[in-house]
C-alpha cells in the first residue's frame, strides 16, 4: 500500500515558497519583454478564470485543499468532472499569468520551479489517491478529460 503522509498541501507550499523566494532573490531582475496592455489583459483574463476554477473546486469539494488522508470522498462532479486537478491547473495558468505581466528572468524561473513542483505533485497525490480509492479513482482518472497525467508515480 502507498502511503505518503508528506502529500500536504501546506508542505508543497513551503517547497514552492522557498524555490520561488531563491529565484526571487538569487536570479537577476533581467527584464525579458516589454510590458504592455496585452500582458495586463491576458493577466485579467487568467486570473478570472484562476478564480472560477478554484471556487468551483471549493464549492464541490471542501477537503480538497487537505492532505489525501484526510480526504474521506472521492467527489467526481462540478468542475471536477472536467479537470482531474482544477486547483493545481488554476495555481500553474495563474503562476504564467504573473510570469506574462512581470517579465523578469528570475520570475521566468520561479514559475518553472513552480510548475515543476505541482507537476510532480499532482503525481505523488494521484498514487496516493490511487492507494486510498482504488478502481473507483482509476476510472475517475480515465474519464476526466482535462489535465489527466499519464501515470501516477
Amino acid at each position: 500500500m502507498f502511503k505518503y503522509k508528506i502529500v500536504s498541501p501546506i508542505f508543497m507550499w513551503l517547497i514552492v515558497s522557498l524555490g520561488s523566494g531563491f529565484c526571487l532573490f538569487f536570479f537577476d531582475w533581467q527584464k525579458l519583454f516589454q510590458s504592455n496592455f496585452i500582458n495586463i489583459a491576458v493577466f485579467i483574463i487568467t486570473f478570472i478564470f484562476w478564480f472560477y476554477i478554484f471556487s468551483s473546486a471549493l464549492k464541490v469539494h471542501r477537503q480538497a485543499i487537505r492532505s489525501t488522508e484526510k480526504i474521506d470522498k472521492l467527489i467526481t462532479t462540478g468542475i471536477y468532472s472536467k479537470i482531474c486537478h482544477p486547483i493545481y491547473v488554476g495555481d500553474i495558468l495563474l503562476a504564467w499569468a504573473v510570469f506574462i505581466l512581470f517579465p523578469y528572468f528570475n520570475v521566468l524561473i520561479g514559475v518553472i520551479w513552480l510548475s515543476f513542483v505541482l507537476l510532480v505533485w499532482m503525481k505523488i497525490e494521484e498514487r496516493s489517491l490511487l492507494d486510498k480509492f482504488g478502481q473507483e479513482y482509476e476510472a475517475y482518472r480515465q474519464r476526466t478529460r482535462w489535465f489527466r497525467l499519464k501515470k501516477p508515480i
